[in-house]
């Protein structure tokens, strides 16, 4: 950010009288540290198929701790809405749900915690399907920097090592809630 750009939009905002209904705003910048990271997982799934495993109805069949409450809509369009109660009511809004061209994105919100994007691209790999998972991540808050700390790149490849595995591990589960699927969330809108 342009230090001197910010400094200037300050000083146009102290020149106001002190009536003026805009003299009381503020600018600041606070400079937290952001991540991204990237992996690239199997599963014996279609890419049509495996775009609905990775929402949040779909990841309640492979996911530990997920608890979606889907406010807006089902999860499968732009624009749906859900937070994961589990862990302490992450918000995700769908930003992208384009099943034909293999690519879903979210905006992710961890209140007062961090706030990001996922980017998911589904590749036929055989008979199953490669997903390159991305996260982007920026701290809210000094305090919350933590948080990303954490997730250093070999915690968050484990972390999607363990996505492949759990969804090998559900995969007669999946099987048959995708069968069920089909005739519901499958169909276009």
């Amino acid at each position: 950010m342009n230090q001197d750009f910010i400094a200037y939009t300050k000083s146009l905002l102290s020149d106001l009288p002190d009536d003026n209904a805009f003299s009381a705003n503020d600018v600041n910048i606070t400079d937290t540290r952001s991540v991204e990271h990237s992996h690239t997982i199997s599963v014996n799934f279609s890419p049509t198929e495996a775009a609905y495993l990775f929402t949040g109805l779909g990841e309640v069949i492979w996911t530990e701790n997920w608890k979606p409450d889907l406010i807006r809509g089902d999860g499968f369009s732009r624009n749906d809405i859900f937070l994961n109660k589990a862990s302490g009511d992450t918000l995700f809004v769908v930003t992208n749900f384009d099943v034909e061209g293999g690519h879903i994105s979210y905006v992710r919100l961890a209140p007062q915690k961090t706030v990001g994007t996922i980017d998911l691209q589904l590749k036929q790999e055989g008979q199953g399907s490669r997903v390159t998972i991305t996260y982007r991540l920026t701290a809210l808050s000094k305090e919350a920097e933590a948080d990303l700390n954490a997730l250093s790149a070999e915690a968050y490849r484990t972390e999607m090592e363990t996505r492949e595995s759990n969804i090998a591990a559900m995969e007669s589960e999946i099987e048959k809630w995708l069968h069920h699927a089909q005739s519901n969330m499958m169909q276009p809108k």
